[in-house]
């Protein structure tokens, strides 16, 4: 994540992701803002600060400083939380239009692979040999996960994945005449968007 940071600064990013990066940025403000500490006279009187207020006063303590945030542990882990798809953003607005084009053709391979494995799993019941983990969802799909709301996940990003593929198909077949590379394409994604409603019905 640092090494993105500083080729953003280095001016390697293209100009389309700049936009972008101020919103992430702005993203991560938010929990940071929340848990800087205010001065009494400012907390006590926020919504949802009375029983805090009288909770001290009863104890015979002076008010301290608080920050905006009612729970600063989970507003941390919030914000932690943020740095793993930050840092993969940063990392993917290295990459040239190619490179990014190739590295959605992987994850939509892998992801293709383990909807056919949820399927099987659906298919060979709650004893199928594809359910890799031990603590899992017995009767549904997960896939190479251990939880459905995980496979579900990887569902909806391949749906994102599948639709701009279907969109570049398609304008690529009405700017150009159709040849055997532009059938390929389009027969690839028509199949993937067929896997996956498939395998949302099926869960």
């Amino acid at each position: 994540m640092l090494i993105g940071v500083w080729r953003i600064f280095d001016g390697k990013v293209e100009r389309e992701f700049r936009l972008a990066l101020v919103f992430c940025a702005l993203l991560l403000l938010i929990p940071i803002l929340q848990l800087i500490p205010l001065p009494p006279s400012l907390w006590a009187f926020l919504p949802g600060r009375d029983e805090i207020v009288t909770s001290y006063r009863l104890l015979g303590l002076d008010l301290p400083w608080r920050p905006i945030t009612m729970t600063p542990d989970a507003t941390w882990f919030g914000a932690l939380s943020l740095l793993p798809p930050l840092a993969l953003f940063l990392g993917i607005s290295q990459l040239s239009f190619r490179d990014r084009r190739r590295l959605s053709l992987v994850v939509l391979a892998v992801g293709i692979t383990s909807l056919f494995v949820g399927l099987l799993q659906v298919a060979q019941g709650p004893a199928s040999p594809l359910r890799f983990y031990e603590v899992t969802n017995p009767s549904e799909a997960v896939g190479f996960f251990a939880n459905r709301n995980h496979f579900s996940a990887l569902l909806y990003s391949l749906l994102l994945l599948t639709a701009a593929w279907t969109t570049n198909a398609a304008t690529a077949v009405s700017s150009k005449p159709p040849n055997k590379a532009y059938n390929t394409n389009a027969i690839i994604v028509l199949i993937v968007g067929f896997t996956v409603l498939v395998a949302l019905l099926g869960g």
